[in-house]
């Protein structure tokens, strides 16, 4: 079971793409070596999913139940419902590529997770 009784989200219906925590790092090191001074690149992942289909995943594949409920101080007044970058130019000039794919990173999150609590309900009950 996770520490909270109910999980408070916002706007469920914004289209955003997933990158893996590892490639992010990786891609900002290859950014410091590969990439001109002054000029913007986006980094992205590759996946594009709407956040309550992610966050429908994450239910399906956790241990215990999860109940969601909206809270109305979670939605952005002005919130940018559809956000894909256009990574072209970083590959270009880097070749790099995410080398995780979605479900590598859903599984990575989901372990990280489920530790952390280990970690807590130990902490409590020592």
């Amino acid at each position: 079971a996770g520490l909270q009784k109910e999980l408070f989200h916002g706007n469920l219906e914004s289209v955003r793409t997933i990158i893996d925590v590892r490639d992010a790092m990786e891609s900002y090191w290859v950014a410091t070596t590969k990439c001109k001074f002054g000029e913007v690149y986006n980094i992205g992942g590759t996946t594009v999913i709407k956040v309550g289909e992610f966050l429908e995943i994450l239910k399906k594949l956790a241990k215990c139940k999860i109940l969601t409920k909206p809270n109305p101080k979670l939605f952005r007044p002005t919130d940018v419902t559809l956000q894909i970058p256009d990574t072209t130019k970083f590959q270009k000039q880097t070749g790099w590529e995410p080398k995780y794919s979605f479900e590598d990173s859903v599984k990575h999150l989901l372990d990280y997770c489920r530790n952390e609590i280990k970690k807590e309900m130990k902490n409590r009950h020592e």
